[in-house]
């Protein structure tokens, strides 16, 4: 009984644009049979799994979208919002640590991490936030899907981050592989390989220690080569902190789950993902 008390909230990364979607939120593109958002359907898997509230992180250019949709409260969930801000001396921000970094002092329990743009789907969701309950400690988690789930259909290529684990489930590193379409299962891949689609539950403790990470990074972040702007994501500090002997972080893999993870990164893509959507609530 005592688990189910214990809060966790939902920390949705929400401040990047998509300039390939107009300058628009790419979450907040309409897919589900009823004219949801992507967004929409997300939060709800959120609160089916159980989450006590949400805090979003916004940024001065996509806060306006997301408070038109959200409010104060979305699905009787208590919506908060903080800002990622850029700093003065770039164009894009500094990255996905940068974001969680910004909920330090907002949010005072376990979390579960999502991207605005992903339906996740709502077994892996289920299971981090029942990992961060029964576990009364300081390990973070993350549920991992099998390859072959996370390719597009359309045999496109893309970059996935690949997860090796311990035979104790301890998360040994994130290994981001890039180019990979279908094709490449049976041959490269066998579509088995553990993948990580930026999903994990945290504690407020993990916060303190990514931003001694995040102000480690910027000290020694050389003037980068003209137009690249390197960013900081949660895989890096994950990879940096998993490695280190302290034993700083220790993440547990969960899965891998056999659900398909719905996302968008071309506008093309709403299309693909109102059509399985569309398929799931027929079959529902």
């Amino acid at each position: 009984i005592m688990a189910q008390r214990v809060a966790i909230t939902g920390v949705v990364l929400a401040a990047g644009l998509a300039s390939r979607f107009g300058g628009k939120v790419k979450g907040l593109t309409a897919v589900g049979p009823k004219g949801e958002s992507m967004l929409e359907i997300a939060m709800g898997q959120l609160k089916t799994c159980g989450v006590s509230d949400l805090c979003v992180i916004a940024s001065e250019q996509t806060y306006d979208q997301l408070f038109g949709l959200l409010k104060d409260s979305f699905l009787d969930l208590p919506v908060r919002y903080v800002f990622q801000k850029r700093p003065e001396w770039r164009r894009k921000p500094l990255g996905t640590v940068d974001a969680v970094v910004a909920i330090e002092g907002h949010v005072h329990n376990a979390f579960v991490v999502v991207n605005a743009d992903t339906i996740y789907g709502l077994e892996p969701l289920q299971w981090i936030c029942d990992y961060l309950r029964e576990h009364d400690d300081t390990t973070a988690c993350c549920s991992a899907y099998a390859l072959r789930h996370c390719l597009p259909e359309n045999g496109s290529k893309v970059n996935r981050a690949v997860i090796k684990r311990d035979a104790s489930n301890k998360l040994l590193s994130i290994d981001e592989q890039y180019n990979i379409s279908v094709g490449d299962i049976g041959t490269a891949y066998t579509g088995q390989e553990l993948t990580s689609l930026n999903v994990f539950g945290f504690r407020p403790a993990h916060v303190a220690l990514m931003r001694a990470s995040l102000q480690q990074w910027l000290a020694v972040l050389v003037n980068p080569a003209e137009g690249k702007e390197p960013e900081y994501i949660l895989a890096d500090w994950i990879n940096t902190s998993a490695a280190a002997a302290s034993d700083a972080l220790i993440m547990t893999v969960l899965g891998p789950t056999e659900c398909t993870p719905l996302e968008i990164t071309f506008p093309d893509d709403a299309l693909l993902v109102a059509a399985v959507l569309s398929k799931e609530a027929q079959v529902a």
